[in-house]
Parts: structure tokens; sequence; C-alpha cells
């Protein structure tokens, strides 16, 4: 889908019929969910630092047990606030090390992502609990759940995550367990995590830019470029109509929503960046 997507996208500037990055262009080892996947849940409190405060709220996990054996390691994934996805509990580098270690691998959606929703509304009021502080005393709570659910002491324990779950797992292994947890983790493992917190930082995109002519070639440079020039342009002339026919949105495009042409051209900018990640 997510090449559908970028082909339409390069449309507005070539009627060429080869794909992006056509050289490597390659069919990924299709996906099979495994059969000992379980969905569980913990509450972990809704204040964790506010003794007076003894409300609880329920929170969601996805526990792979394929290759777990007594006593064997667990493997805590933090989800990195993209498209849900059990996938990376279920194969990748973390989970070829659980399988050689008899290890189990879980994850959980960070607070008011998806299906766990910390208040019932997300307002101004209710956002003060959403905190990365708040977030990593979930994972200690989860890691918690999971002793007492397996009856195990897991003789190792191992935080892991990429982009936003990386620099998680960076502060949970930095401060959270060195000094309030120790007895809880014994390693961490980031990868791509984000140390530089800046506004309107692009080198992002000059990353990107760098890795579509190293991975793919100037002229696929050239077309992406010439690509989000058409589309700025046709944005800037009103043309939504045609916007939505061309890319099949699901409702009209408002090219006179600054919030709604962000968001458009940003995931644009998140399918290239996918796309470049699985293919390079």
């Amino acid at each position: 889908m997510k090449l559908i997507v970028i082909c339409a996208l390069i449309a507005f500037a070539s009627t060429a019929e080869d794909k992006l990055f056509s050289e490597k262009n390659y069919e990924r080892p299709e996906w099979v969910p495994s059969l000992n996947l379980f969905n569980g849940s913990f509450s972990p409190k809704l204040d964790h630092f506010n003794p007076q405060d003894t409300r609880t709220v329920n929170f969601n996990y996805r526990l792979n047990l394929e290759y777990y054996e007594a006593n064997g390691p667990l493997f805590v994934y933090i989800n990195d606030g993209e498209q849900y996805t059990t996938e990376w509990i279920e194969r990748g580098l973390i989970v070829d090390i659980a399988r050689d270690l008899g290890g189990a691998v879980i994850t959980s959606d960070h607070r008011y992502f998806r299906l766990n929703t910390a208040t019932e509304t997300s307002s101004f009021e209710n956002l003060r609990f959403l905190t990365v502080d708040q977030a990593l005393a979930d994972i200690a709570a989860l890691i918690a759940t999971l002793r007492e659910h397996l009856a195990s002491d897991f003789p190792k324990v191992i935080v892991w995550g990429t982009g936003y779950g990386a620099t998680l797992v960076h502060y949970f292994n930095a401060t959270f367990a060195r000094k309030k947890y120790p007895h809880l983790i014994d390693g961490a493992f980031a990868s791509s995590g984000l140390f530089r917190a800046e506004v309107e930082d692009e080198s992002y995109y000059d990353n990107l830019s760098y890795n579509l002519r190293r991975h793919g070639s100037n002229e696929c440079h050239a077309r992406v470029k010439n690509a989000f020039d058409v589309l700025e342009y046709l944005i800037e002339n009103g043309e939504a109509d045609y916007l939505t026919e061309r890319l099949q949105l699901c409702k009209p495009l408002e090219v006179d929503n600054d919030q709604e042409v962000g968001f458009l051209v940003e995931r644009f900018i998140d399918y290239i960046s996918a796309y470049i990640k699985q293919h390079k």
C-alpha cells in the first residue's frame, strides 16, 4: 500500500512505469502471525507520583511466548508510537535472540496511544498525566505484572525500542532503572533513538534526501523533489478535487486547512522513509 501511495505522488512528476528503487524492489518475506501471541491487561496507577491518588487504569499488552522456556529472559519492546503492529515482537533481531535464549517478547502501547487511554477525554487538564516519567513508570508496572503472571523471576529483563521508543529506553535505563527500579532490568537496547529535541529540525529531511540518492539515484531524488514541487503547486492553486481523485483519498482534501495539508505531506514523507528503510 505504501508503494502505491509513493508512486501516486511521483506520478505527478513523471508518467514512467518504473518503480521507486526498482533495482531493489524485492518482495519481503510474508509475515505470518504467531500462534503463541496473547493479549493481556495490567493496571498501572493513573498518577504514579501522587500517593493520595489511588486511581488505576486498564492498559493492554501483547505477549509472544512462542519461544519461551521456564526462567527464560523477558524482552520488553517499547512501542515507538507508529501504527500498531505486533510484527516486531514476532520477527526481527530481538525475536531471533529470544528464540536462541528461550525468551518471551512483550509490548504495550504508550499511555494515550491507541487503546491505552488513561482518561475518558484528552482535555488539557487530563493531559497532565501524559509525561515521560508516567510512561516509564507504566513500563515498570508492566514488567512487575509479567513476573507475576508467568510465575517467573525472569533471570534477565531487557528493554528495547526504536525511534521515540528508543529514547524512552535510554531514559528508562539511565534514570528510572538505575535510580528507582534497579531491580527490574538488566540491559537496554536502543535503535535510532531521538535525543536532540529541536523545533523545526530539518536534519531528518536532509538525511532522507541523502538516502534517496544513496539507495536510489540522482534521477530518483530529482523525481521525488519534483513531485513535491508539483504537489505544492496544486495545493496553492486549490486543486482539491484533482488531488483527492488522483491520490484516492478517503475524503476531499481541504487545501485551505494547513493542518490537514501538513498531515498529508508528512504522511508522504513517512511512506518514503519507511520504504527506504525496508529496501536499502
